[in-house]
């Protein structure tokens, strides 16, 4: 009988060891990052500076990290390196990997690293890029058409339904200066964690070097709610205010940061500079200008940086509705012509500039506008016509080619035209009729053909 139950109490022991410590003597622990791909079975590429690089194209899309990852912290629970054949080590759970988590802005331009145990943290600086294969990085271009040496390679969510990333990328290894790659797995902080965690790290920035932002420019005629809205190619002008919302020259701010950025929050165009310091001399200005083409609305993030990273910023939702012509409405007051146009630009997209000559009566009393394309050294005109019809179809949808027996009904509808200027686009839209117009060249005299924007009000309306 003492046998029996020897044998039976040693059977259950095995069992008992068999289930804890079967991961290749791994303690324990789990020795494949979980997830829909198995990871164990990829091959990795190396790359020429010592990463690795996830290449078969399932890389989550912008709209995932978009929707999913950004704007949101993530902790990392397990990791497992890559060995020299780009294979992960399916039975060599990094152990030294410092305790780390990982917070996106919610348009993934910025990424902040903790590492907990260490008591540090690693911060993004300008040059942070996501996007194309979920990349991001710290400081510096690395070759191959990408920024840095990580990569998000799967967004997805457990049989729990609680989500995580997997990431591949370097592993910070504790004492030692051995560079190494794995394969690092992440699950969503909640709430609490993620407040937790970023009140360690989170410089408080002293009440009187906190900025704001005024805009000054038109408003939208006729309030929709409580929204204020700005109009394509109106003059906007903003100046950066102090803790008490006055614009002064000595603004506490500036002595404060390392630098002031603004840009757009789906970072095109990249960022502008502020304020910066070279050594003690400081430049920096209060105020700024620029011209906006876009159609519905855009975000404008005003940023401080401290030993590279933002500790302060300012947050602007910009809605934008386009009048009866861009930024005009008809039954403004018109005041004397100007003869040579107001050049429009923008600074986030400076391959895009046009000139603007704003409404005025013809000699019968007839109002018109119009737009001509605008660069240093011109543009071919097909160029011209091509900007010329992405730009009305920004913001007039319903724009048709005129056929050339329609040319002169659609002539018909203006009564400033030029007689020798031909239309070869047209849209009757928000109370104005809109024509694409082809202005011949002169062989002789050597001027080129010429493709403008011509509008007047719509008699319909």
């Amino acid at each position: 009988m003492k046998r029996i139950l020897f044998f039976l109490s040693s059977l259950v022991l095995l069992i008992f060891m068999s289930a804890c410590g079967g991961d290749d003597n791994n303690g324990g622990k789990p020795d494949v990052i979980n997830g829909s791909q198995a990871w164990s079975s990829v091959t990795f590429q190396r790359l020429s500076d010592g990463s690795f690089y996830y290449h078969d194209g399932q890389s989550p899309d912008d709209e995932v990290l978009r929707n999913n990852v950004f704007g949101k912290g993530w902790k990392l629970v397990k990791a497992n390196e890559i060995g020299d054949d780009g294979r992960m080590i399916t039975n060599s759970y990094y152990a030294k990997v410092p305790s780390e988590a990982l917070f996106f802005d919610r348009d993934g331009s910025k990424l902040y690293e903790y590492h907990l145990n260490e008591n540090r943290v690693t911060s993004g600086s300008h040059k942070i890029y996501t996007g194309r294969d979920g990349w991001y990085s710290f400081d510096s271009y690395a070759g191959s058409d990408r920024w840095g040496d990580t990569q998000i390679i799967e967004y997805n969510k457990d049989k729990d339904g609680h989500e995580y990333i997997i990431v591949l990328g370097r592993l910070y290894s504790v004492g030692s200066d051995k560079v190494l790659y794995g394969v690092k797995y992440y699950t969503k902080l909640n709430d609490d964690q993620a407040t937790d965690i970023r009140d360690r790290f989170e410089e408080k920035v002293p009440d009187d070097c906190k900025f704001g932002v005024k805009i000054d420019a038109k408003k939208y005629p006729g309030a929709i709610g409580d929204s204020i809205f700005y109009a394509p190619f109106e003059f906007i002008h903003f100046k950066m205010t102090d803790s008490n919302g006055q614009s002064i020259i000595r603004n506490p701010a500036f002595a404060y940061y390392d630098s002031i950025t603004w840009r757009r929050s789906d970072n095109v165009g990249g960022t502008q500079k502020l304020c910066s310091k070279d050594g003690d001399v400081l430049h920096a200005k209060y105020e700024w200008s620029n011209y906006f083409y876009d159609k519905d609305g855009i975000d404008i993030l005003v940023e401080g940086w401290r030993r590279g990273e933002v500790v302060y910023s300012v947050y602007l939702n910009m809605k934008f509705r386009q009048r009866d012509f861009l930024c005009y409405n008809w039954s403004d007051k018109v005041g004397t012509p100007d003869k040579t146009g107001t050049g429009i630009y923008n600074m986030f997209i400076p391959s895009e500039q046009y000139l603007l000559f704003t409404p005025r009566y013809d000699k019968d009393g007839n109002l018109y506008a119009r737009v001509f394309t605008w660069a240093e050294k011109g543009m071919a005109p097909k160029e011209e016509c091509e900007q010329l019809y992405e730009l009305l179809q920004r913001y007039y949808p319903s724009v048709l080619k005129v056929k050339a027996d329609k040319v002169e009904k659609c002539r018909s509808f203006f009564h400033c035209l030029p007689p020798a200027d031909i239309p070869v686009y047209y849209t009757n839209q928000w109370g104005s009729r809109i024509a694409i117009v082809l202005a011949k060249g002169d062989e002789d005299l050597g001027t080129p053909d010429q493709y403008y924007i011509h509008a007047e009000p719509s008699e319909d309306e």
